[in-house]
């Protein structure tokens, strides 16, 4: 009768029983295969071990993130949250505009990104037809708020945002969107109640930062 045939738990051949060695781990064809076993089991201990010590690092170092995150947001003032929603705000309008002209000198995107694109922070702003400073209350309205180029959007005297400025971007507007909305914002005199509401601001922040990443995918596409 032939010999009993097991197969070696390290190689994986076949040989015969009694050629063989018998542990408590199991059964090898050799002791050196024995021994290989126990020497690949200590490793892979040993790298789960390190893999289990890396992962408790990284949710020490994420909760970590996630408590200073935390008591920054707690340590904002009003004033900070109102600065991030208007700039995710501006900077869905620009990417909104993208392909539109000056909304007060109707200069095309081409020229005035070829005369002014040397600017600090681009050639381009989400700028105000009633602005911040005389109608908070329309900050965030979106036809109250069009892609301007920044000469036309500087706030010096020096700069061309000046009776003609405004005039241009008051016709330009009207056949953007209509007399009856352009004389809705120059009327609109509400008080600005929301610029405070915390809550309110975290959720346009949110808001305008998805919309903007929406616009960013469409025009890669």
């Amino acid at each position: 009768m032939a010999n009993k045939r097991r197969k070696c738990k390290w190689c994986l051949e076949y040989t015969e029983a009694e050629k063989g060695l018998k542990v408590p781990a199991g059964f090898f064809c050799s002791i050196s295969h024995a021994q290989q076993f126990a020497s690949d089991k200590t490793e892979k201990q040993k790298q789960r071990q390190l893999s289990k010590q890396k992962q408790m690092k990284a949710n020490a170092f994420k909760e970590e993130r996630k408590q200073l995150k935390k008591r920054k947001q707690e340590l904002k003032k009003p004033s900070e949250y109102l600065s991030e929603a208007q700039s995710a705000f501006n900077k869905y309008i620009r990417i909104r505009d993208k392909f539109k002209p000056c909304i007060s000198c109707n200069n095309p995107r081409e020229q005035v990104e070829n005369q002014q694109g040397w600017k600090v922070g681009g050639c381009w702003d989400a700028g105000h037809y009633m602005t911040r400073g005389a109608k908070g209350q329309l900050r965030f309205i979106l036809f109250n708020v069009h892609k301007q180029c920044k000469s036309c959007n500087g706030g010096s005297k020096f700069s061309q945002k000046a009776a003609t400025v405004n005039q241009g971007y008051r016709e330009n507007l009207i056949n953007k969107i209509g007399i009856e909305k352009v004389e809705w914002l120059e009327n609109n005199n509400e008080l600005d109640v929301r610029k405070k509401d915390i809550e309110y601001l975290k959720r346009l922040k949110s808001i305008f930062n998805k919309k903007a990443r929406l616009y960013e995918r469409k025009f890669r596409a």
